[in-house]
Formats: C-alpha cells, structure tokens, sequence
C-alpha cells in the first residue's frame, strides 16, 4: 500500500489514492497539482471526454476483430459494437461530425486497419484480450495494468499489441513511446508471466484521425535488460514521491498560507496544446484545502479507479510478491 490512509489529511480520503496505474503516475510526472486536484481530490468533468470515449469504443472494436478475424462481416460487426460503445457516452444528436473522430470514420479506420495489419494478424496467436490485474514491482508494491491483448508471435514469444488512436503522427509520437512509463509497465507484466528470453516487447499501434486521410503507424517497443532495470528503480522512485508528498499533505492546514504539497509545474499547464483544466484554479488558489467544497460547476467528484478494469477484463491477473517475479524473471 504506498499511502498510509489511517492518518489524518485536510482532505477527504479515497481509498483509490492506494491504487496506482501507469495513467496515474504519468499525471503526477507531469504535474503533482494536477495529480492532486484529479486523483486525490477526484475532481474530474461532468461532460464525457471525446479523446477517451473514443479510445475506449475504439479498444472494443478492435478487442472483437483480434477475438474473430478480420473479414468483411467482422469489420462490419466491430463497428456496431464501436458505435453502441460510442454512442452509450455521446448521443448521435450531439456528435459534433466535423471533428477527425466521429463514429462516421470509425468504420473506415477499422477497413483500412485491416488492409494494413491483417497479414501480420495472420503471424501470431492472440492468447488473450482485455488482462488486467497487478503486477509487482518491490516486496510491498504493486502497480496496477491493463493489457489490451498477450499474444504469441510466429517466433515464438509473447507481446503485447496496444491501440492508440491520435489526430496527427509526427515523430514525439514516434520516440515517445521508447521510454513511456506504461509501455515499460505492459513489458514489466510480461516478463513476470513468461521467461525473459521469450518475451519480444510491446507494439504501440497507432490509427491517426487526420482531417482528409487516416493513417496506421506501429513501434515496437523493447526495452534492454539493463533498461528495464532502471524502470524498476524508476517507478519505485516515483512510488517514494508520492508517498512524500502524500505525508506533506498530512501535515498542511487549511490556515497555511500555501499548500506544500504536490507542487505545481508550470511546464504542463499548456500540454498538447490545451489549457490544463486546473489552471485557473492553480492561479487563483495558493492553498487549495481552503477550498475542497468548491467544485467547479463543470465537474464532480468522480476518483478513477484502476480496479474497475479487473471487472470489465476478460481475465484478471494478480502476479504474487516474489523475489523472481519482482526481478522481472531475468534469473
């Protein structure tokens, strides 16, 4: 458990603040205010976010096509189960049809990604979809995953495929991924399932929504023995971080004049070209416990927990606390 939820915070506990997922450590990286006001607080937007709503119809579609083949009828049947996923968030009269993601192109997208990776498709073996579970990553710690598939390749060993859907391919996209927490989280678990010399990595497969064409770019993603290593020292570094910061929220007092407390980092306000949606409050709130009950009129409480997953999955997964699986299996 990396924080300790029997103290006394200025807050009002969740026990979702225990449960960490690469999403999670990802938001405190780039900024422990934003972490604080999202996963700690709980606030996030009443209104459904296109991005993820999307990504997750998105992941359903092609969930069948990976359980069923690729053929025209199965195309034809992954874009009925995308647009009811869709559609169950954002109604059709409220589908804005000019945006790059709308439920129109989805059946276009699913065509042509058949017409790129079917072959491929054709060399491996899904074992798997939907895996979700925890994983260990000290003799006390477990960082919780979900898999979109395990599958094994022609050669012999075991990978994972992840689908991300975007609106333009440039080459951040492209390098991103080498160092990417989650991509080295997804090879974490599978080496702690499978002997380390028959696990091949993870293939990042991405479809990109541009305005007059859509395009499909994969990076495989397989990080050295030595690299991995590091990534343990890493997310346990992290995991120390927050746990810091979580005893520094233990001791503020909404008569501070500032919250110490999960600092802000002015480098993400603007991420992806987009106004952090807390921005306004970091500017306005030098000591936000002074104002917990004030929830902006456009979000709720609502804390993501990464639990959720493990009852949607196909299979849940919860690798044990052993000094093998810890040592990424690498004996």
């Amino acid at each position: 458990m990396p924080v300790d939820l029997t103290r006394d915070y200025p807050v009002p506990v969740s026990d979702c603040w225990s449960v960490l997922d690469p999403s999670k450590i990802k938001t405190f990286k780039q900024c422990p205010r934003q972490f604080f006001y999202e996963h700690v607080l709980g606030w996030r937007s009443k209104e459904p976010n296109l991005h993820l709503v999307f990504g997750e119809a998105w992941h359903q579609a092609l969930e069948h096509l990976f359980n069923n083949g690729m053929s025209s009828n199965k195309i034809a049947e992954a874009y009925e189960i995308f647009r009811k996923a869709f559609h169950d968030e954002i109604p059709e009269n409220q589908e804005d049809m000019d945006h790059p993601k709308n439920s129109g192109r989805a059946v276009e997208a699913l065509t042509s990604y058949a017409l790129k990776w079917e072959r491929d498709f054709g060399n491996i073996e899904v074992l798997e979809t939907e895996v979700a579970g925890t994983v260990p990553i000290s003799d006390d710690r477990t960082i919780h995953f979900r898999l979109d598939n395990i599958i094994k390749r022609k050669d012999g060993n075991y990978a994972s495929i992840d689908h991300k859907t975007g609106g333009r391919l440039s080459q951040w996209w492209i390098e991103g991924w080498y160092l990417s927490t989650q991509m080295r989280a997804y090879t974490h678990v599978l080496y702690c399932m499978y002997p380390y010399d028959q696990v091949y990595g993870v293939t990042v497969s991405g479809t990109f929504f541009l305005k007059r064409e859509i395009k499909h770019h994969r990076v495989d993603v397989r990080p050295t023995k030595d690299s991995m290593e590091d990534w343990i020292w890493e997310i346990n570094d992290l995991f120390d971080q927050i746990e810091w910061e979580f005893a520094r929220l233990a001791e503020s007092k909404e008569e501070d004049k500032v919250m110490m407390a999960f600092p802000k980092n002015e480098s993400a306000c603007f991420d992806y070209g987009r106004k952090c949606p807390f921005h306004d409050m970091c500017c306005a709130w030098p000591n936000p416990i002074r104002n917990v009950d004030r929830i902006p009129y456009e979000m709720e409480v609502n804390h993501w927990d990464p639990r959720e997953r493990e009852e949607k999955a196909t299979k849940a997964v919860h690798i044990k606390t052993d000094k093998e699986s810890i040592n990424v299996n690498r004996s």
